[in-house]
């Protein structure tokens, strides 16, 4: 596969990736709305809470699984198969490290906790961090040459497989080792279906990596960390203070809320990053396109979320059942904070897609100490 083909007329691409992405993201929500519904019914709050506590600190360690290399890849105007190969490596170098760290970690997590089911939860969780890790240069291959309809499609049935997994874990009984199931389920699936794709194989194993790319990535991967962080240090804090049920209600509601807005903004960014990559250097044109682009999420999402915050118990109710009405004030709450959410969650695009990650980082690191201070 050629790592630098032509671009195509930009507004073609532009559209035509929008609308395959939004028709293929519109499958991907049914099949996550239908996963926090059946699950919510087939387990118990305790099992979302025991999982939620050990997450935020794998999705910490998650985030060094590649060192930010696969979006230096998708930015970068060209890219030789020597720099794929070398992304390559050091990226699965690092998702291995990152699952043994994870793995390590296990025993201190349950003695935090107090609650040794956390060991097992967590050493199982460390799996996703390496497959994930191996699967980043075919990823961003796909994205660089905007194969929007492939990783679209490739995003549902792993979404799929996650969820047939994890409920047929559920149904049998497997509590909250369904929920560790069917991440690991979708990660296999989404290694597969990415190498099934792009025809490139790596080389022998070179770890040297050019200081630009690296330097991108370190610290796209810096304000990755430091924004991680401050989202996260709720949970962390329920969790040891309030415990696993109570976290279970809190991480039922954030998840409901964040639906929307991921499905939205995750897979418009998938799609502009290339695209105003190419473009950043045309400084009225880029910014003309990224204004536009925040209008319309403006546009789309806030009256969702006002009505949702505003009808906040009888969604619970329909939702999740009445063994959940703890839910809906958190929920409430949380929909007034997330009016903004998906305006703000742009802002990182500018910084991306003109290479400027050491401002990116700058800027997230004051943002996050504001944040959690």
């Amino acid at each position: 596969m050629n790592a630098n083909p032509p671009l195509p007329q930009f507004g073609r691409v532009a559209l035509r990736g929008g609308l395959v992405t939004a028709g293929a993201q519109g499958f991907k929500m049914v099949i996550q709305f239908l996963s926090v519904i059946i699950l919510a019914r087939l387990l118990l709050p305790e099992d979302f809470g025991l999982v939620a506590s050990v997450g935020p600190i794998v999705a910490f360690v998650g985030l060094l699984q590649n060192l930010g290399l696969q979006q230096a890849l998708v930015q970068r105007k060209d890219i030789s198969d020597r720099q794929l190969n070398q992304v390559f490596w050091i990226s699965a170098l690092v998702g291995l490290g990152s699952a043994v760290v994870v793995a390590a970690l296990a025993p201190a997590i349950a003695g935090f906790y107090g609650d040794q089911r956390m060991l097992g939860i967590t050493v199982a969780s460390a799996l996703p961090l390496l497959l994930g890790s191996i699967a980043a240069v075919p990823l961003a291959l796909m994205n660089r040459h905007l194969q929007f309809g492939q990783l679209a499609f490739n995003d549902v049935i792993t979404a799929a497989a996650g969820l047939v997994a994890a409920a047929i874990a559920a149904w049998a009984g497997m509590g909250y080792w369904s929920l560790v199931l069917g991440p690991a389920v979708a990660a296999v699936v989404a290694l597969g279906a990415a190498w099934l794709v792009v025809r490139w194989t790596p080389s022998r194993p070179d770890f040297r990596v050019e200081s630009e790319i690296l330097s991108f990535g370190a610290n796209l991967t810096g304000f990755n960390l430091v924004n991680f962080f401050s989202r996260n240090l709720d949970n962390i804090l329920i969790g040891k203070y309030s415990g696993a049920i109570e976290l279970g209600y809190y991480d039922r509601a954030y998840k409901l809320l964040l639906f929307p807005l991921q499905n939205i903004t995750q897979p418009l960014t998938r799609v502009m990053v290339p695209l105003l990559s190419r473009i950043h250097e045309d400084k009225v044109r880029f910014r003309d396109l990224y204004v536009r682009t925040n209008w319309m999420l403006a546009a789309v999402t806030m009256p969702g979320i006002a009505a949702l915050t505003l009808t906040s118990e009888q969604v619970v109710a329909l939702l999740f059942g009445p063994r959940w009405t703890a839910v809906a004030p958190i929920f409430a709450w949380l929909g007034i904070a997330s009016l903004m959410q998906s305006v703000s969650s742009t802002t990182g695009w500018i910084f991306i897609c003109q290479g400027k990650t050491k401002a990116m980082f700058q800027w997230g690191a004051y943002s996050s100490l504001t944040t959690v201070a």
